[in-house]
């Protein structure tokens, strides 16, 4: 008669957790499973059963305010279905966009699949949240698009102050020592008298050598502003530039005079408009009608060449060129006429 032997207690325990470690070792993770989302190193979120599935994940889940997190978005498409671009600005939420790539979709698995990959940076400390990110598709596999929309879940990530993270304490260290007394040198009376003749000697050697320098070396007198705008004119007639450039030769002619007035009148002048500069003038104490008369009749008749193309007579040019004179005091309206 054959008698059956039931196993014991801790035998039987025993074949089972023999028989649950060979089960999941057989088993591959998938790093976007439910169990990734309890990792202290990455948050992961999972939505979508229709035609896309889309994965966020955020790491690290906890961070210190100095640091950057990187965000993952994948959508998976079934095909015939296109995903829509994802479009943001400077910041999200709580959260300074530092980067952001988009590489191109590729196929995986018989879907097709988008990467969204972004480089954030906490704006403040404590419990931060990303919102969910709404995700728009284009569903292509009927007789008509349909739109539609899936939207991540919220990701939370725990920030830390850089003042939370283990600073040392004034507590814990160690008093200063006491100074240490130094012997004084001692040194002979012959070393001081020695070094303050050296210092007596050179400190003269320089003076006298200073001295000598401006007496060899005559100041130049600052040149007057009219002296300056006769140096400017002078370069300007014999540059030939009014047979080559007759624009840019008025267009030098009326800054010589700009730069001129600025020089004597305060008024800054070359880079303004000639109605800006009439404008300004207008009001000015140091102008008189007559000149103020004179400037327009010349800055306008200038501009028309400048910016109307009008080609000017052979005797304009001569009138430009003395009434520049005039104004800037190289002339007088007497002995010019």
């Amino acid at each position: 008669m054959t008698r059956s032997v039931r196993p014991s207690r801790p035998a039987a325990a025993l074949s089972l957790l023999s028989l649950a470690v060979l089960c999941s070792c057989g088993v591959d993770e998938d790093p976007t499973s439910e169990s990734s989302a309890s990792d202290p190193v990455t948050a992961v979120s999972r939505s979508g059963e229709g035609p896309v599935v889309v994965t966020a994940t955020l790491s690290p889940s906890e961070a210190r305010l100095s640091d950057e997190l990187e965000l993952l978005i994948t959508a998976r498409a079934e095909p015939e279905v296109e995903v829509l671009p994802l479009v943001f600005g400077e910041t999200y939420g709580d959260f300074d966009i530092v980067d952001f790539r988009r590489p191109l979709p590729k196929d995986i698995e018989g879907r097709r699949e988008w990467r969204y990959e972004f480089r954030l940076e906490p704006a403040r400390s404590g419990r931060l949240t990303i919102d969910p990110i709404p995700i728009r598709f284009i569903d292509r596999r009927g007789d008509e698009e349909v739109e539609g929309m899936v939207e991540t879940e919220g990701l939370e990530v725990e920030i830390a102050s850089v003042l939370e993270t283990g600073l040392p304490s004034l507590a814990e260290a160690r008093p200063a020592a006491p100074p240490l007394a130094l012997p004084e040198p001692e040194r002979p009376l012959w070393i001081w008298w020695l070094s303050g003749s050296a210092v007596v000697l050179v400190g003269g050697g320089l003076l006298l050598w200073w001295r000598s320098r401006e007496v060899s070396e005559p100041s130049v007198p600052e040149r007057t502003p009219s002296e300056l705008a006769y140096l400017e004119l002078r370069a300007l007639e014999s540059s030939g530039l009014v047979e080559r450039d007759v624009k840019a030769f008025y267009v030098e002619l009326t800054a010589i005079v700009r730069r001129f007035i600025e020089r004597t009148r305060g008024v800054h002048a070359p880079e303004q408009t000639t109605e800006e500069f009439l404008g300004e003038i207008a009001a000015h104490p140091e102008f008189s009608d007559e000149e103020r008369r004179k400037l327009r009749g010349f800055l306008e008749s200038a501009d028309l060449v400048k910016f109307a193309a009008m080609e000017p007579r052979p005797g304009d040019l001569e009138e430009s060129f003395r009434r520049a004179r005039v104004f800037v005091g190289l002339e007088t309206e007497g002995a010019a006429a």
